[in-house]
């Protein structure tokens, strides 16, 4: 009986989470208009482990969180790296919704759903965004990536393990 309850309180709070993201998309539609003006860097390259980043060829220091692998997936800290691309980045705590606008395009996620919204579109990703022990937002780097329009690739070790990512701008954006 237990384990039935625990499971509908889950879907219960999954739902609502859902609505929750889904509410402060419709609340604040993505931006109409876009702009062929691209500020921020084209290119940015992290290292797992790493407090610093390699931004257009210059070093940078990640401040409050490193890039991790984390049950599979590749996680960067958001502000940082969104920054660093001329992004703005807006955390509210008390909901756990994170905007990110950056030349016309806005992600939304929540911290607490794996449902996130690209410019109003509802899509879904396996891992939820998370904030670390030192109140740095860290999220799946291909999902918000991608969808403010950057390439995400990655490099292995001698071992097959991930070691480096590398962002960049895609064509259109540069």
């Amino acid at each position: 009986m237990k384990a039935i309850r625990k499971n509908i309180l889950t879907r219960l709070l999954a739902c609502a989470l859902m609505i929750l993201v889904v509410g402060s998309c419709i609340a604040s539609p993505a931006h109409a208009e876009t702009t062929t003006e691209t500020t921020g860097a084209q290119r940015i390259v992290l290292t797992i482990g790493e407090g610093n980043m390699e931004v257009d060829r210059t070093q940078v220091q990640i401040d409050g969180a490193v890039p991790l692998i984390n049950n599979g997936r590749t996680y960067i800290p958001l502000r940082a790296v969104a920054e660093a691309f001329g992004a703005e980045v807006d955390y509210q705590g008390a909901s756990g919704d994170i905007i990110i606008e950056n030349d016309g395009s806005k992600v939304v996620m929540n911290t607490l759903a794996s449902v996130y919204s690209v410019n109003g579109v509802l899509k879904w990703m396996d891992m939820a965004p998370y904030v670390n022990s030192d109140d740095r937002t860290m999220v799946p780097v291909r999902f918000v990536s991608e969808g403010l329009g950057y390439n995400v690739e990655t490099e292995k070790n001698d071992a097959g393990k991930i070691q480096f990512i590398i962002i960049t701008r895609t064509a259109g954006d540069q």
